[in-house]
């Protein structure tokens, strides 16, 4: 079996081309040099020719786009996180290739799962403009591979942590090293974070898999913990000593408003859990590493910073 991995010189990509030589990684031709097996483009646009590269290829994993933190307009996150996207499907479909793995985000259900886990089946409550444009690529996408007879399979991971991580955990893992000082003693939340460990082996899966086809994923470490409970295994992972005292939750997320950091205190402080069977026995899929190896692995890692 042949695999495409577009985006593969991404956090995830490259995580999901260490996995396996059978695995082509695709990129944008001013990373040459990345990979030695890597096939290119130009760029990812309604335009691309994909057609060289989609030869004898039978699994499409698509990692490539604009993250939601990148400055260009909404037009722009529009092309590449969509258009690009269904161009590309439809291309992958003529050279027939037969099945397309999407991976979309967690957004797409909320930012809070309150008391109930989020399932597949939980209805979308989009909460910005990068969950809307996910869930509008994973409806438009669904429409055109039924219409093409193109295997579609969604994936929706929460946040992704691992060696060079961006966003929320680099944003922790620096204040465990250089302060010590966390908040988080009194916060019980509930909340699901998958390992790019984990994911790059539950991306193969669902390539491979015939169960996969059709259906949407929400992968995770199965290690359901507090944000306390994060904190204190990433410190354990980096050997660090830390305190976190006990600060009233909503006095907390008043404070981190009050900054203008209101996402940062839903992301924090609010639950965001996910149900685990529906992947354990669906794909016959469990994590390969438990979240405190997959830390530990993280910061054993040479390449992190």
């Amino acid at each position: 079996m042949k695999i495409l991995v577009t985006g593969a010189n991404g956090f995830i990509g490259r995580q999901v081309v260490n996995q396996s030589n059978e695995l082509i990684p695709a990129l944008r031709t001013k990373h040459k040099g990345l990979f030695a097996d890597a096939v290119y483009y130009d760029e990812l646009g309604t335009l691309t020719d994909w057609s060289h590269l989609l030869t004898g290829i039978d699994v499409i994993i698509h990692l490539a786009g604009v993250t939601h933190n990148s400055p260009i307009t909404f037009e722009e996150l529009q092309k590449v996180n969509i258009r690009a996207t269904i161009h590309l499907a439809k291309e992958a479909a003529i050279a027939g290739v037969r099945r397309f793995v999407f991976v979309s985000s967690i957004g797409v259900n909320g930012n809070s799962s309150l008391d109930i886990s989020f399932t597949p089946d939980s209805i979308p409550k989009l909460h910005n403009i990068y969950s809307e444009l996910k869930l509008a690529t994973e409806k438009e996408l669904s429409d055109t591979c039924v219409a093409l007879a193109l295997e579609l399979v969604i994936v929706r991971p929460p946040l992704v942590y691992g060696p060079k991580a961006l966003g929320n955990f680099a944003l922790l893992t620096k204040w465990i090293k250089y302060v010590g000082v966390l908040p988080f003693g009194n916060v019980h939340n509930k909340k699901d974070f998958i390992s790019v460990f984990n994911l790059a082996d539950f991306l193969l899966v669902c390539a491979r898999s015939s169960f996969a086809s059709g259906k949407v994923f929400l992968p995770s470490d199965c290690d359901t913990v507090s944000i306390r409970e994060f904190s204190n295994e990433i410190a354990y992972a980096m050997r660090k000593r830390i305190i976190n005292f006990s600060l009233n939750p909503r006095l907390l997320s008043c404070l981190l408003i009050a900054v203008g950091k209101k996402s940062l205190s839903d992301q924090l402080l609010q639950s965001l859990s996910l149900d685990h069977p529906h992947v354990l026995s669906g794909l016959d899929w469990i994590p390969p590493y438990t979240l405190r190896v997959s830390l530990r692995m993280t910061f054993d890692t040479p390449t992190f910073t």
